[in-house]
């Protein structure tokens, strides 16, 4: 064992320090449990003497910060467009990449649909632009040297010209054009020694892989599907890490060889979940292999293929034993790892274990600070629903434990794209210390599951499964006596709008009260894509909503609580940035008139500050929570 104890005492050195607190001293009064994650993607720099980490300020938008591990001091880089308004200088770092010890590539964007890149050097924190008038994507540095491949491509994701760019840091100029050719969809990825091998484009209409073969120097076409995953080159330049479907019955996670034109490993499958969107491999530059692969499922889980991570981790689990922990990041020479612990009661933590030093020190928070035993603890149970499938259920209790508190049900944002976890999320909490249980559930349909728990979405009885489980999730919270099931609610936002407006009409006085930000109303509306703005594009994926799926006009129709309000049995607040497109708010007014014509209780839309679906900063965020629960309050 490594670590005997821990230290008597932690350094409360928050990597962007904004005040050296220690964590007793923070009150979890109810706003407070709504400040939500703050850090995240942290990496080493090569030489593992500077920790890097994306962090978000009260406005929703992201900045860079630089550790110096040996002097403790940090840096923290706004990147700021001197050219754009006042009001949207300010911009929000998407991606960024260590090139070398030194130097830190930064792709950056905003509301305009445009990108911005940037370099940051460790030890100075004035960013330093290097182009700012297109779509921007990093694809990797060229090792040894200081040049870095980039893709560019028009903005607001048009069809035009794409390239393939090779800049130099140093001299701030592109160098060359490795790749360019007219298409609206395109990707581009190096191999480990920095080589143009694979790209998709768009090819006579349809999308296409094409490698380019290194002994010929010629591009060839792929028969490797369009819609794979690509995690990235192994270390053996011929082959390629994918996931999707390769013949197998399960989706999974393969090896690719261009020199055969086919899936020559298989590394990971699983029948229930569909590890090619769950699963990531992990890659150790310094090893040259695959090391594990996270998985992502109802609870968070790491596989580890190497021996001296899969010893390390058994040695944090041993020295964090009330947590969820995961090696979220580790130096070239695997001397320093980034610990996240994941808690059911309070917001994740993240630690730096340096295994050459037998040192643990405190990183950050992510939200409030706030001590064990001042909130309730999320449970993960499972239950069977009416067809006999076992459901994965997070009930969080009211604060003390009350049976007969109201239920509230929370639908994450993107509910066919991405499942719940067994995790802190801000908002449960909020609403538990509010005098609500809280509860959520991976319903079938839910993104990561296959087999019994996936669908087809070919049918109005698909649409409808997440529904019936909704309901069979209220019958199992009132046999077990968990909470008031006479007094439900439902608060989604996005396409979770659908699920939760229409849970309303297809299990009548089931739910009391309905709450959506950014819901959809109308489902023929959110198919067509033909005018300015298309809601689908700013509210997420209705997989059975779309044109290429099996249901009609009529079914969608039908499925649409705009054309069927006379049967809402619930009341309703909606909710929408007031700088949505026009085309939204229209969607909104039309369900608004038409419910309160049919004589639906509806309340009058409250129109926040913000845009889109995404409400960034963090006092609107709380102003719009603090709304909903006074809804609650009226009709639960």
């Amino acid at each position: 064992m490594i670590f005997n104890s821990l230290p008597k005492y932690l350094r409360y050195s928050l990597i962007i320090v904004y005040a050296l607190v220690p964590l007793h001293s923070m009150v979890s009064a109810p706003k407070e449990l709504l400040k939500r994650q703050i850090y995240s993607d942290p990496k080493f720099s090569p030489d593992g003497k500077h920790l890097s980490v994306v962090m978000k300020n009260e406005d929703g938008q992201k900045m860079l910060g630089v550790r110096d591990l040996e002097t403790r001091k940090t840096r923290v880089s706004t990147i700021t467009s001197p050219d754009s308004p006042e009001w949207e200088r300010v911009k929000s770092v998407e991606a960024y990449s260590w090139i070398d010890s030194e130097n830190i590539l930064v792709k950056t964007s905003w509301y305009d649909g445009e990108d911005a890149l940037s370099y940051v050097r460790a030890g100075n924190s004035n960013p330093r632009y290097l182009e700012s008038d297109g779509k921007y994507s990093i694809v990797d540095p060229l090792p040894g040297t200081s040049k870095y491949v980039i893709v560019e491509r028009p903005p607001n994701d048009e069809y035009g010209k794409c390239s393939v760019l090779k800049l130099d840091i140093n001299d701030r100029k592109f160098e060359s054009v490795l790749y360019s050719c007219e298409s609206k969809t395109f990707e581009a990825y190096t191999d480990r020694k920095g080589e143009l091998r694979l790209i998709k484009k768009e090819d006579d209409g349809e999308l296409a892989w094409h490698a380019l073969d290194a002994e010929s120097n010629s591009w060839k076409k792929l028969k490797l599907s369009p819609w794979v995953r690509i995690h990235g080159f192994d270390y053996d330049p011929d082959k390629l890490w994918v996931a999707g479907y390769f013949g197998d019955p399960d989706p999974g996670v393969y090896l690719y060889s261009f020199s055969e034109d086919r899936a020559v490993g298989r590394f990971a499958t699983h029948p229930k979940y569909s590890i090619d969107s769950i699963g990531h491999p992990l890659f150790c530059n310094n090893l040259e292999k695959v090391v594990g692969m996270h998985i992502d499922a109802a609870g968070f889980q790491t596989q580890w293929t190497h021996q001296k991570l899969a010893n390390y981790q058994k040695q944090i689990d041993g020295l964090f034993k009330d947590s969820t922990n995961r090696i979220s990041a580790w130096s070239d020479d695997l001397a320093k790892v980034v610990v996240d612990r994941n808690f059911s009661d309070r917001p994740p933590e993240a630690f730096l274990v340096d295994f050459s030093t037998n040192k643990v020190e405190f990183l950050y928070v992510n939200g409030s600070a706030i001590e064990k035993g001042q909130t309730s603890s999320t449970e993960h149970s499972k239950f069977e629903n009416r067809d006999g499938i076992r459901i994965d259920a997070f009930f969080t209790p009211v604060v003390g434990g009350k049976k007969s508190a109201p239920l509230v049900i929370m639908i994450r944002g993107n509910p066919w794209g991405s499942m719940d976890h067994l995790q802190w999320n801000a908002e449960d909490h909020y609403f538990s210390a509010k005098g609500y249980s809280v509860l959520r559930l991976n319903f079938r349909g839910s993104g990561g599951y296959r087999g019994e728990h996936g669908l087809d979405w070919k049918s109005k009885e698909d649409a409808l499964k997440a529904i019936q489980d909704l309901e069979d999730a209220v019958q199992w919270i009132k046999e077990q006596g968990k909470a008031d099931t006479s007094r439900v609610a439902i608060v989604a936002t996005g396409c979770a709008g659908w699920l939760a407006s229409y849970a309303s009409i297809a299990s009548p006085n089931t739910f009391k009260a309905i709450a959506c930000n950014v819901g959809i109303y109308d489902l023929l509306d959110y198919r067509d894509t033909s005018g300015k703005d298309p809601i689908q594009y700013m509210v997420g994926n209705i997989p059975f909503a779309k044109d290429d799926n099996g249901l009609s006009q009529d079914d969608l129709r039908e499925l649409s609580p705009s054309f069927n309000t006379s049967k809402l049995t619930s009341a309703f607040f909606v909710s929408y940035g007031r700088y949505s497109p026009t085309s939204y708010s229209k969607h909104v007014s039309r369900f608004v008139s038409e419910a309160r014509k049919a004589g639906a209780k509806m309340e009058k839309p409250y129109i926040g500050d913000w845009y889109g679906k995404d409400i960034g900063n963090d006092d609107k965020y709380a102003t719009y929570y603090e709304k909903v629960t006074a809804f609650l309050k009226r009709n639960l």
